[in-house]
C-alpha cells in the first residue's frame, strides 16, 4: 500500500458518564489524503480505552503513524465524516504535569523546576487553576490575572520586574500544552507591564555594594561559617545568584 498524507488528527471524548476504574473512551479521527487522489478526503475512526486525554494522543501518534504507512485504512471506499463530539479539556492545574515534564526533558535544574511550580501555585493556580486551557484567552491572562498581580505589585508583594516573568512563564506553559495537542490555539498576545519606577518596590535595582562594604560581608561570614564563606565569595567573584550556586555540584 502506498502511504498517505495525514492532514490532522482529532480525538474526542465518547464516555457519557463517569467511567469506573477511571478508564475513559476516546475516539480518534484522522484526516487523510491518497498520494493516487490528493483531491479526494478520507476519515479514519477509532475508539480507543485510556485513562486521560494525553494517553490518547499517545495512541493518536500510533494510529497516525498507521494511517500513514496505509494500513488499518479501507482504500477502496470513502468513508464518511462522523460528528465530533468535544473534548471535556483539562484545567491548567490539571495539564501542569505536561509542562513540567517539559522542562525536565530539556535538562532544566531541579531547583528551577521547583520554583517555578512554587510560582504557579502561588499567583497562577488560585486565578486560572481551574480553566480549562481552551479557555485562557487574551481576556483572562490580560484582565483577570493581570489584575491579580497588579493588586499585589500595589501592596508591595511583588514588582512590576517580578509580575512580567509570571507572565512570560504562563505563555511558555500555555505554548507547550499547544505542542502537545492539550491546547487548540497558541497563546494569546500578552500585555506587559510597564517599567518599574517606584523604588520602594526595587530597591536593589542599579545599587553595587563597594569594597569595604564586600569585605565586611566577608568578616561576618567568617564569624558565621565556611559555608557562608563560600557563597559569598562565589557570588561576589563569579557574579553567581543563590539558586546558581545550589545548583553547582563539584
Amino acid at each position: 500500500m502506498s502511504e498517505s498524507k495525514v492532514i490532522k488528527a482529532r480525538i474526542a471524548k465518547v464516555s457519557p458518564y463517569k467511567p469506573e476504574n477511571g478508564i475513559n473512551r476516546f475516539r480518534i479521527l484522522i484526516d487523510y489524503r491518497l498520494e493516487s487522489s490528493p483531491s479526494r478526503r478520507r476519515i479514519f475512526s477509532q475508539v480507543v480505552k485510556a485513562k486521560n486525554i494525553v494517553l490518547a494522543q499517545e495512541h493518536a501518534e500510533t494510529l497516525r503513524y498507521e494511517v500513514k504507512k496505509g494500513q488499518h485504512v479501507p482504500f477502496e471506499e470513502e468513508t464518511e465524516e462522523l460528528p465530533v463530539i468535544k473534548t471535556k479539556a483539562l484545567t491548567l492545574e490539571e495539564a501542569y504535569p505536561e509542562y513540567e515534564k517539559r522542562m525536565k526533558d530539556r535538562g532544566r535544574q531541579e531547583l528551577t523546576i521547583f520554583n517555578t511550580k512554587r510560582l504557579f501555585e502561588l499567583h497562577i493556580f488560585p486565578v486560572l487553576g481551574n480553566y480549562p486551557v481552551d479557555d485562557i484567552d487574551g481576556n483572562a491572562i490580560n484582565e483577570t490575572l493581570k489584575t491579580s498581580l497588579n493588586r499585589k505589585i500595589a501592596n508591595g508583594e511583588i514588582t512590576k520586574r517580578t509580575a512580567k516573568f509570571f507572565m512570560a512563564r504562563l505563555k511558555s506553559c500555555l505554548q507547550t500544552l499547544h505542542v502537545k495537542g492539550l491546547r487548540a490555539k497558541p497563546c494569546p498576545p500578552i500585555e506587559t507591564f510597564g517599567k518599574d519606577e517606584d523604588k520602594a518596590l526595587s530597591p536593589y535595582k542599579n545599587k553595587v555594594i563597594s569594597e569595604e562594604q564586600f569585605q565586611a560581608a566577608l568578616n561576618l561570614a567568617h564569624q558565621l561559617g565556611p559555608v557562608y564563606v563560600v557563597f559569598l565569595l562565589l557570588g561576589g567573584h563569579c557574579g553567581l545568584r543563590l539558586g546558581e550556586i545550589m545548583g553547582l555540584a563539584w
